[in-house]
């Protein structure tokens, strides 16, 4: 019984693991896209960074509950 706890709980960490690491690469993958000097076009970048991060935040959030939903333990425990 414990063994199936403990085994459901490392599976649901290493998913944690893997998506706080999926979305940090999507995160750090984002910046060197920055304009160098376009004075006008700011906040349309600023606009399309947030957008793109709000994109992968939410990838990266369904790809872990995916995940915590075939890693939970069966509720006849």
């Amino acid at each position: 019984m414990f063994a199936q706890l403990f085994e459901s709980f490392r599976r649901a960490s290493e998913a944690t693991m893997q998506a706080q690491q999926d979305l940090f690469r999507q995160w750090v993958q984002q910046w060197p896209s920055m304009p160098v000097s376009s004075p006008g076009t700011a906040g349309e970048w600023s606009e399309a960074v947030q957008k793109r991060w709000l994109d992968s935040a939410k990838d990266t959030l369904n790809k872990q509950r995916e995940l915590m939903d075939t890693a939970t333990v069966p509720a006849s425990m």
